[in-house]
């Protein structure tokens, strides 16, 4: 009845353990480790995207380098940490916003807003990076005017979609539609 992390990590390593026939508790938890670390090299690419993206190949390479060789994700990555699923897609959801940014095409603020839904549905904490998005939006309203709005409800309804569906014990109802939040769940999160 208490539990402050995302259910996404859990969901994701018992369907894929179900896959691979790993469902034992020994070859459970390596298996998570095992994903903690492909979440977090998928990192790195994104990573070097990224940077690839917005300056050059060199500073891609630079990039991905840097993130590598840093202490933090290498430890977390050893373990079965909620911390590189919710890492890798934040990520990947910045990286979407800017492939928008490049191509003005809507349907990668809709895959940034999934991706940012799977983040918060991995650790709750990812919501504080809702302040950088609305940065971003609000950096963009002079250029996109009206359009801005559309896209800023595109954005929230795939998360709140992709965050319902990955963190249903957040809401209190069996009916999907139903998004009241539980007061179970905000309970658990003030202890």
């Amino acid at each position: 009845s208490f539990f402050v992390y995302g259910t996404l990590p859990i969901f994701l390593t018992k369907f894929l353990s179900e896959i691979f026939k790993l469902t034992d508790y020994a070859n459970l938890t390596l298996f998570g480790r095992f994903l903690s670390g492909v979440f977090d090299i998928l990192v790195v690419l994104i990573v070097f995207l990224i940077g690839k993206k917005v300056f050059s190949p060199r500073v891609g390479f630079f990039a991905s380098f840097l993130y590598s060789i840093s202490a933090l994700p290498i430890q977390l990555s050893h373990f079965y940490a909620t911390d590189t699923f919710l890492n890798f897609f934040l990520i990947l959801s910045f990286y979407l916003l800017i492939n928008y940014l490049y191509s003005e095409k809507s349907y990668w603020v809709i895959l940034s807003g999934l991706a940012f839904g799977l983040a918060m549905a991995s650790k709750i904490s990812a919501v504080i990076f809702g302040s950088a998005f609305t940065i971003i939006f609000l950096l963009l309203l002079p250029k996109l005017k009206l359009k801005i709005f559309l896209l800023i409800l595109f954005f929230g309804f795939s998360t709140l979609l992709s965050f319902r569906i990955f963190q249903p014990y957040a809401f209190s109802g069996p009916n999907f539609f139903d998004v009241h939040i539980n007061p179970k769940f905000i309970q658990n999160l003030q202890e």
